[in-house]
């Protein structure tokens, strides 16, 4: 069986690991050449006492040598070098025994058998090679054999090979042991090198391991501490192993997430369904899905959340793995869409109702100045007439408040007094006050005149008023409105004042409420915050507030403390002319003889109109359809000066009727009536070449000035 190819550097590694055991034989093969050398003189003196004495100095000289070559090798560390000792130790003791078997005789000496120890201490001793060991051996018996058949005399042969055998018996012997010896010591020592790559292998295996793992865990460890949603184990009810977006969406140190219930973190009012989904998640099913719901945090406003449930075996117990999102920007937009789409709602039911009211406010606020025109001045109805005056004009503002308060009105700056918008919405306040809350007008400037838009700015005093009422709403209080003049000088305006000085009117409402800290003060006028609960507001009352204010070059300021109540002012710019007051005196409208087709689908406001224009002298065709008037037209295109025609009328609305007709005659003067504007607007008017549009609820000077002015620019 052949053995497998040793690579020559393992070979060279052996026999460097082979040097102190090595050195360690040759000791002991040289300390036994010393000593037993000299204690076997006694068979010198038994058997051949002739030969002692120069026997003792042979075996002197030898074991003295010996002697000399083992203190060598004790003092110093010759490695390799060791064996040479060793090998020269062999040479001296079995020379000094052939010289002693060449004197005995040679063939029948019985010394051959010190030859034969020899040979067995210097084979089975030194650890190397059985190749060096055979060398030697074969040397030395080389030289004993030719030493004694050339320098000894003849003598009995037979006795001569039988010794020999014996000898050659013994070193066959040796070797074998030597190479048996040898292998053993090999092959343990490629054991130990396998065993010691095995363990570097392992060591380099378990640092890479090791490493990997670290690293995994790193890449772990960054992915979750970095995470935009909050990850934490839900396990035995509490919070473990959170990362730092979930403490934060919480609201507590780890510390406390470890000894509080998890659901005590949960609103009341939705424990119930996230109860419900930890059941099922701890049930075994693979992803539970939690829908959103509001997480309680100290000394912070509660947070919407939702949350994703993953069952996992933690610390060798079930767990759930939760990820947490925060959805509060969600909510709060789902919020707001909600209210634009009820917005959207009431506008559209507003629409609809200002165009009915509106034509129904046009009929009696067109009869009442008739009625007024065509009676004296001192008929006793005259009073009864213009108090109706007056409630159609409040009305008419009510439905301009509907409309803006659905978006639907135009935003359009004049001139107005601020006292009888102030007294209109208190007046609406007052129906809806709730009873814990009383309602005091402080100080009322008459004669404040402002230059902006009287909705929004209404839209402004009534968005005051519900907050300061909202604030009372628990346990009640005192609402408090005030108008005044406020004159700011130059050196009087801080931060939260107009941006230049002069006279202003100052709305101030004040309320008993809770009131609020610094912390909420900073921050009432940013877009989308808001104290209010969910379903209460959008947030965006404040800002527009103070955004509109601004861009009518005023301000609003406000004072607040906890337990307090709070006070608001409203400052706007006052115009110091003033707005000529309309008498009840009887006027000259302005009139024609032009030919007018009037079309309306109101019978009344169709029946107004004809009269009225015929009064003012013109010549009028009136109807109820406008597929009616469109065949009246096409029957006589140059008959007519004029064409007035309602918007919102069934089969054809009016901006469809306009542009038959200007098909038919292209520079018709037309006139567009409306109740509202959510289709028509004056850039619609200017595209379809209308030369007018006037809005319904409209008087008798209205009607006239508009039609007197489209003719007379169009001749």
């Amino acid at each position: 069986m052949q053995s497998t190819p040793i690579d020559k550097e393992i070979l060279a590694g052996f026999s460097r690991d082979q040097e102190p055991l090595i050195r360690e034989r040759v000791t002991v093969l040289l300390m036994l050449g010393w000593v037993l050398v000299p204690v076997f003189g006694w068979v010198d003196y038994v058997l051949y006492p002739e030969h002692f004495s120069r026997f003792a100095l042979y075996r002197s000289c030898a074991a003295l040598i010996c002697l000399v070559l083992n203190a060598v090798n004790w003092r110093r560390d010759l490695g390799q070098k060791s064996l040479y000792l060793g090998i020269t130790g062999t040479y001296i003791v079995s020379l000094t025994l052939i010289a002693m078997i060449l004197e005995t005789g040679g063939y029948a000496t019985p010394y051959y058998a010190g030859l034969n120890l020899v040979f067995l201490a210097f084979c089975t001793m030194l650890p190397v090679h059985t190749n060096h060991l055979a060398r030697h051996t074969a040397i030395i018996y080389c030289i004993y054999l030719l030493s004694v058949l050339l320098l000894s005399k003849s003598g009995d042969m037979s006795l001569f090979l039988s010794n020999n055998m014996f000898v050659a018996s013994t070193v066959v012997i040796a070797l074998v042991v030597a190479k048996v010896s040898h292998r053993l010591r090999l092959r343990e020592y490629l054991a130990r090198v396998e065993l010691q790559t095995a363990q570097e292998q392992l060591r380099v295996y378990s640092k890479n391991l090791e490493h990997s793992v670290t690293e995994s865990e790193e890449k772990y460890r960054l992915l979750v501490e970095n995470a935009h949603d909050g990850i934490f184990v839900v396990q035995d009810g509490a919070v473990a192993f959170p990362n730092p977006r979930a403490l934060d969406l919480l609201g507590y140190p780890e510390e406390e997430l470890a000894r509080m219930p998890f659901l005590s973190l949960v609103r009341e009012d939705d424990r119930g369904v996230v109860e419900g989904r930890l059941q099922e998640a701890f049930a075994g099913r693979s992803i539970v899905f939690v829908p959103p719901f509001r997480v309680i945090r100290s000394g912070r406003e509660d947070t919407w959340v939702d949350m994703n449930l993953v069952p996992i075996e933690w610390k060798g117990r079930i767990g759930c793995l939760s990820f947490l999102r925060d959805v509060t920007e969600r909510k709060r937009m789902e919020a707001e869409l909600m209210q634009a789409q009820k917005m959207e709602a009431i506008g559209t039911l507003a629409g609809g109702i200002a165009h009915d009211f509106n034509n129904i406010l046009t009929a009696i606020l067109g009869y009442a100045e008739l009625a007024l025109h065509q009676i004296p001045a001192e008929h006793a109805a005259r009073q009864s007439l213009s108090q109706v005056l007056k409630a159609s004009n409040r009305a008419k503002d009510l439905v301009a408040q509907i409309l803006t308060f659905s978006r639907q009105a135009p935003h359009e700056r004049k001139p107005f007094h601020l006292l009888p918008m102030v007294e209109e919405t208190l007046g609406f306040i007052q129906a809806i006050l709730p009873s814990s809350v009383e309602l005091r007008r402080g100080k009322m400037d008459e004669g404040l005149m402002v230059h902006g838009d009287p909705t929004q700015i209404n839209k402004v005093f009534m968005n005051l008023l519900t907050n300061a009422i909202h604030a009372m709403k628990d346990e009640g209080g005192t609402l408090e409105v005030s108008l005044s003049r406020e004159a700011l000088a130059p050196g009087s305006l801080s931060h939260d004042s107009p941006g230049r000085p002069g006279n202003y009117a100052q709305l101030t409402v004040k309320d008993s409420g809770h009131g609020m800290d610094a912390a909420l003060m900073e921050r009432i006028f940013d877009p989308f915050f808001t104290t209010k609960g969910p379903g209460e507001g959008t947030g965006m009352g404040l800002s527009v507030a103070l955004g509109i204010v601004k861009s009518h070059g005023g301000t609003i300021n406000a004072w607040s403390e906890p337990g307090r109540g709070s006070t608001f002012r409203a400052l706007l710019p006052l115009m110091e002319e003033t707005i000529a007051e309309k008498g009840e005196e009887a006027v000259e409208y302005p009139g024609g003889s032009e030919r007018i087709l009037f079309v309306d689908d109101d019978e009344a406001l169709v029946e107004f109109g004809e009269g009225v224009l015929r009064r003012l002298g013109y010549g009028v065709t009136a109807g109820t359809s406008s597929l009616e008037a469109l065949e009246i037209f096409k029957s006589d295109p140059d008959g007519f000066d004029l064409v007035i025609t309602d918007q919102t009328m069934p089969r054809m609305s009016g901006l469809k009727l306009a542009r038959e007709l200007l098909q038919i005659r292209p520079r018709l003067p037309i006139i567009l009536c409306t109740g509202y504007n959510a289709q028509v607007s004056e850039e619609t008017v200017r595209q379809t070449r209308i030369k007018r549009l006037l809005f319904k609820p409209y008087s008798i000077s209205d009607l006239a000035g508009t039609i007197r002015d489209t003719l007379d620019s169009d001749t």
